[in-house]
């Protein structure tokens, strides 16, 4: 079985340490995994973009059209994500909104609404998730852990359940994080526990 997972979001929201837990969890199944970092302007709160390939693959990069599993830190990130994707993936979205560099300077251009981006993926045939990790990692107690929300929320999907059960993943987030341990892990659970109840 293989995976191909695409992570976006804007420098800052902890996307390469997201990246980095996944990639542990897959090693610990003893799955092959490919990872490629794409950070591009992330100290700039530019646009971040990680690879995951999971089982047996050729190359990290993943190719366009062919992402199964979506996951976008920030709703406009879902416009990056839009050539990795057809009508067999699913993407899971952080509600967050932050808008651009150019935006945030004054530039041109206006920022998509939920709403648009919600018929944006209908009218493709994508299967959307909308997560309100934000309010999620505020309830955990630590603002920052919006990253391990949507961790949580990976983890419940049926798909990634068959490869990595979440006991393998809280392990991993455990081994990767030094501070705020228990909060980050209240921040995970409440994701998962989100999808979990979803009918699929």
């Amino acid at each position: 079985m293989r995976l191909n997972l695409l992570l976006m979001g804007i420098g800052g929201q902890g996307l390469v340490k997201l990246s980095e837990i996944i990639a542990r969890g897959v090693a610990k199944k003893n799955l092959p995994v490919w990872i490629y970092q794409q950070k591009g302007m992330a100290q700039r709160g530019g646009s971040v973009r990680c690879e995951i390939r999971m089982g047996e693959v050729e190359g990290s990069a993943i190719p366009r059209g062919s992402a199964d599993v979506v996951l976008a830190l920030e709703l406009s990130e879902v416009l990056n994500a839009v050539d990795w994707m057809s009508e067999k993936s699913l993407i899971l979205i952080n509600t967050k909104q932050i808008p651009p560099i150019g935006l945030r300077k004054g530039g041109d251009g206006g920022y998509p609404k939920k709403e648009e981006i919600r018929e944006l993926l209908k009218q493709a045939g994508i299967k959307a998730i909308f997560v309100d990790a934000a309010d999620l990692a505020e309830k955990a107690g630590l603002p920052i852990a919006a990253n391990m929300v949507m961790l949580g929320a990976l983890a419940a999907l049926p798909n990634i359940k068959e490869l990595i059960d979440k006991k393998v993943f809280r392990a991993a987030l455990v081994e990767s994080l030094s501070k705020e341990v228990e909060k980050n892990l209240k921040a995970f659970e409440l994701g998962f526990n989100q999808i979990e109840r979803k009918k699929w």
